[in-house]
């Protein structure tokens, strides 16, 4: 099996196992080295520095520290202890524990007086005596006395799980898995933030969302192998390759800020044939330039020339969605606000509309 690597270590420039006091000195280190502010030449420095932090954030952490010193960057892409649940579960791993075991087992010694009882260890006359005869020739094939005469079995009669052409186990009579063909395994579900502006906040509508998740390696079929028991060269055995994707998350209307948008089939692959995992996006909302959101109400500054705000006269407004028309009373002042009701952002699920309140800017010019 191939032997896990260890990035994060190697970010901070330690040896894989190393304490925690010892992370955290270096992780100050490198905090303070790589510090985009003390390195404002380096084009570089931003991403080196959110690397250290994302070595630092894992390794902080005393249960996903002992995952990833046990497993290596392979508890980062199996999603530490979900994904390496799963993992551990699957008929490789069990099949690599038992090779482990087999090669550490020493050879059974008799004890020094085994010779006194040679048919408890093997050879001797007292095992010989016990050992059955094979029988040969005719009397192999003659038919024991008062023996029943046995039916010919046909194939589907058999009580035995048998391979089929493509090399899958048929199930047994009655639809029981045979036995040694592993359950199938749900893969884990991945978290990501995404930052959208208020538009689609409020009125909602589907957002792209650019991420980097794994996905099931095209070549071995995510068993991390290929024949001869030789590991899979494309995933370096490790069944799944990290690879960008452009997921299209569906944003509900009236979504506020830090809302957990749930997109299904768009996590993790599964094992042995499972479902994929789930896709959780934490919605963040961008600060919008022209109006300020108050749960549906709108809010937005209007310039007006000075003959309009003196007589009064009309606006066009426009909101999210659409232009609205704004009357302006006459001897309206600059801080003056102007409630046109029901021009704010659409009820959803049969809500009544917010308002667009307009605060007026009179152009002394």
């Amino acid at each position: 099996m191939r032997s896990p690597t260890y990035k994060l270590y190697e970010t901070l420039g330690l040896t894989p196992g190393s304490d925690i006091d010892v992370v955290k000195k270096a992780w100050r280190a490198a905090a303070r080295r790589l510090h985009p502010d003390r390195n404002p030449d380096n084009p570089n420095a931003k991403q080196l520095f959110s690397a250290a932090s994302a070595a630092w954030t894992i390794l902080s952490d005393p249960n996903k520290k002992s995952l990833y010193d046990e497993h290596g960057d392979l508890a980062v892409t199996m999603n530490f202890a979900d994904g390496l649940k799963a993992y551990k579960r699957s008929p490789q791993r069990k099949r690599d524990r038992s090779r482990d075991y087999q090669s550490r087992r020493k050879p059974r010694r008799p004890p020094e007086d085994a010779e006194a009882f040679p048919g408890a260890w093997g050879g001797g006359p007292m095992s010989a005596e016990r050992e059955p005869q094979k029988a040969t020739g005719a009397r192999a094939n003659a038919p024991r006395p008062n023996a029943a005469p046995r039916a010919p079995q046909t194939p589907h009669q058999s009580t035995t799980a048998s391979a089929s052409a493509s090399g899958r186990p048929r199930a047994t009579p009655g639809g029981h898995r045979p036995m040694g063909t592993a359950m199938p395994k749900r893969g884990s579900d991945l978290k990501f933030d995404a930052v959208i502006p208020l538009k689609t906040a409020a009125l909602g509508g589907p957002w792209v969302l650019d991420i980097e998740r794994p996905e099931r390696c095209s070549k071995c079929e995510g068993t991390g192998w290929r024949l001869a028991g030789r590991a899979c060269t494309q995933c370096k055995g490790q069944g799944i390759l990290l690879r960008r994707a452009s997921v299209t998350i569906r944003v509900p209307a009236d979504t506020q800020n830090n809302r957990v948008v749930t997109t299904r089939g768009e996590g993790a692959p599964g094992i042995n044939g499972g479902e994929h995992g789930d896709l959780w996006t934490t919605v963040k909302v961008a600060p919008d330039p022209h109006f300020q959101r108050r749960g549906l109400d709108l809010w937005t500054d209007v310039i007006i020339p000075m003959d309009v705000a003196q007589h009064g006269g009309t606006v066009d407004v426009r909101n999210l969605h659409a232009v609205v028309t704004v009357t302006v009373p006459p001897n309206s002042r600059t801080g003056k606000v102007i409630r046109t009701k029901g021009a704010g952002i659409p009820g959803p699920r049969g809500r009544l509309p917010g308002d667009l309140h307009v605060r007026v800017v009179v152009d002394a010019a």
